[in-house]
C-alpha cells in the first residue's frame, strides 16, 4: 500500500539529547561485544539501532528500557536528565516524521493512562497506523478494529473510516486481500456518496485498492484504479507523487506496457531521490530493472539492480535485498550466466 510521511524537524535540544544517548548506546553495545542486530533482538531492527546510535532517532522510554536490559545497564545510564512523560503532541510528531517505532511505543505508553473512550480511540488509531507502516499486520488489525468500534459507537463516521482504512492495511499485510478489498471498496462507496474524511482520502483508497488487486494478480484492474487516481495525484507533494508513480510503473509492467512502466518508474525515481527517500529509491530501481529486463535491455537492467542492491545493503533492509537478489538472478539467467544464478 502507499507509504507517505511528512517531515518534522526535532528541536536543537532533542537533537543533542538523541546524539548523547546514541553515543552511549553504541559504546555500551561495543563493550558488550554485541552487533546492532543482536542488540535489536526480536523486537526492533538493525536499522533502528543504527538510527539511534547515530542520533538520527531518539528512543522512547519503552525502547530504551528494552535495550538497557539487553545491555545489562539501567536506563538512567544513557540519560543526562529524567525523560519527561510522553505527550500526545510528541508522539503525533514522531508519527508525522515517519518514526514508526517511536510513535508506536509512545501510543502504547499513553494508552496505559487513557481512560475516556474518545481519547483512547484516537490513540489506538495512531497505534494502528504506526504498526501498519512497519508491516505489523496483526498488531495493526487489533488496534484499528477497536478504534473503529469506538468511533462507530461515538457516531464519528470520518474517524471510523480512517480507522477502517488502517484495518484494511493490516489485513493486506496479513495476506487477507479479500477482506481488505471488501473494506476499501465499502469506504470508497461511502466517500463517493458524500462522506468527507480527508482531502486526499479517495486517492489513498484508490491506491490501496490498486495494491490489493496487483497482489491478487488482477493487474488490469489495478491499473484502472490508478488511472482513476491520476488526476487527483497532480497536487501531491514530491514524495507522495513518487509513490503513486511507483505503483503506476508496477501495474504498467505487469500488464505488459513496458515503455509506460519505464517512463513512470523513471519519473518516480527522480522524485524519490530529490526527497531523500533512499529505501523507496532502491525499491523503484529494482522494479525498473525488471522492466528493462522484460524489454530486453539486460545491461540497463543489471545497472539498475546493482544500484538498488548497493542502497539496500547500505540501509540494511534484508527483505528488499532478497527481492533484489532474485532480480539479479533473473538477469544472470537472461544473460546466460548460470553460475551467477542460484540453482
Amino acid at each position: 500500500m502507499p507509504r507517505t510521511s511528512a517531515a518534522a524537524r526535532p528541536s536543537a535540544h532533542d537533537a543533542a539529547l538523541a546524539q548523547r544517548i546514541g553515543e552511549r548506546i553504541r559504546e555500551a553495545r561495543r563493550r558488550g561485544g554485541l552487533t546492532q542486530q543482536q542488540l535489536a533482538g526480536d523486537r526492533y531492527t538493525k536499522a533502528y539501532v543504527s538510527a539511534l546510535e547515530t542520533g538520527i532517532a531518539r528512543p522512547s522510554m519503552v525502547a530504551l528500557t528494552y535495550l538497557s536490559q539487553r545491555l545489562g545497564l539501567p536506563p538512567s545510564h544513557f540519560l543526562d536528565e529524567p525523560h519527561p512523560a510522553w505527550s500526545r503532541l510528541e508522539v503525533d510528531m514522531h508519527l508525522a516524521a515517519g518514526e514508526w517505532q517511536a510513535a508506536a511505543d509512545g501510543y502504547r505508553t499513553l494508552l496505559q493512562d487513557q481512560l475516556d473512550e474518545p481519547g483512547r480511540a484516537e490513540l489506538l488509531r495512531g497505534l494502528a497506523e504506526s504498526e501498519a507502516r512497519m508491516d505489523h499486520g496483526r498488531e495493526a488489525i487489533a488496534a484499528a478494529s477497536e478504534a473503529a468500534r469506538i468511533f462507530g459507537a461515538l457516531q464519528r463516521p470520518a474517524d471510523e473510516a480512517l480507522s477502517r482504512y488502517w484495518l484494511a492495511y493490516g489485513l493486506y499485510e496479513s495476506d487477507n486481500e479479500a477482506d481488505a478489498r471488501s473494506l476499501l471498496t465499502a469506504l470508497l462507496e461511502r466517500v463517493r456518496g458524500g462522506l468527507a474524511v480527508e482531502p486526499d482520502f479517495e486517492l489513498r483508497l484508490l491506491m490501496a485498492l490498486a495494491a490489493v488487486e496487483s497482489r491478487s494478480g488482477e493487474h488490469a484492474r489495478s491499473l484502472s484504479y490508478l488511472e482513476a487516481a491520476r488526476g487527483m495525484a497532480a497536487d501531491l507533494d514530491d514524495r507522495r507523487r513518487a509513490t503513486f508513480l511507483f505503483s503506476l510503473a508496477v501495474s504498467y509492467r505487469e500488464t505488459g506496457d513496458l515503455e509506460a512502466a519505464i517512463r513512470s518508474g523513471t519519473q518516480g525515481l527522480a522524485l524519490y531521490r530529490a526527497s531523500g527517500a533512499d529505501l523507496e529509491s532502491a525499491g523503484i530501481e529494482n522494479d525498473l530493472a525488471l522492466a528493462y529486463l522484460a524489454a530486453g535491455s539486460v545491461e540497463r537492467a543489471r545497472e539498475m539492480a546493482g544500484q538498488a542492491r548497493e542502497q539496500s545493503e547500505r540501509l540494511g533492509d534484508d527483505r528488499l535485498l532478497s527481492a533484489i537478489l532474485e532480480t539479479e538472478a533473473q538477469i544472470a539467467l537472461a544473460a546466460g550466466d548460470r553460475e551467477a544464478a542460484p540453482a
